[in-house]
């Protein structure tokens, strides 16, 4: 790519008529565009990866109360394995979509914890970074809400009743009702494999 002042200069001295000239012209700001649009998103997932080790160092085996991001709703399934065949066929369509987040989902009743499948998020400022080719209108969008936020190492993807209820209690302690609903997020890539780092949220009235 990157035209080069001689070869604009021997796009313009050539034989070419003007509308030749003009759409090889579109044809490579176009190209240097998408350049810049891909540089971009390569940046914002790195932001991404450095604020998910943030949020781990800061949020180990403790508990706070932290904004639930707002975000469209890019699918719901039945699975986690169905959620990354979604995930595959998103981001196979759309450049970019490879920085939804999966979240595992399931509800609190007291008593048990009822799996409801898996929701893939795309952060709602994240629609910017996709160019013209994204229309999040047809989505569901979740509102931004405060929650009990956790992370921790663990041997297995989804939450055990035992954390969720401490994480229950801590709000109780403090004053705060929860709805009930609880949201897992696994951050594979900055532990060892045999222990997980998971992100356990309980989304707070």
């Amino acid at each position: 790519m990157n035209t080069s002042l001689e070869e604009l200069e021997g796009l313009m001295s050539g034989r070419n008529s003007l509308p030749v000239i003009r759409e090889h012209i579109r044809q490579r700001r176009g190209e240097e565009q998408a350049a810049i649009l891909r540089h971009q998103q390569a940046l914002t997932r790195l932001d991404l990866v450095e604020r998910d080790m943030g949020r781990i160092e800061e949020c180990l085996d403790r508990c706070s109360v932290r904004p639930f991001p707002a975000a469209y709703v890019m699918g719901h399934c039945a699975s986690l394995q169905e959620g990354l065949r979604e995930w595959f066929r998103l981001s196979s369509a759309v450049p970019g979509l490879d920085m939804t987040y999966f979240y595992n989902v399931l509800m609190y009743t007291g008593k048990n914890l009822v799996n409801q499948g898996t929701d893939l998020l795309l952060y709602k400022r994240l629609e910017h970074e996709l160019g013209d080719v994204f229309d999040g209108s047809g989505y569901l969008q979740t509102a931004e809400s405060d929650c009990i936020y956790l992370v921790v190492q663990s041997d297995v993807t989804l939450p055990d009743l035992e954390t969720v209820q401490k994480m229950v209690q801590w709000g109780k302690s403090r004053g705060l009702e929860m709805e009930g609903r609880v949201y897992s997020n696994n951050m594979t890539s900055f532990f060892p494999r045999r222990r997980l780092p998971t992100a356990w949220s309980c989304i707070c009235l």
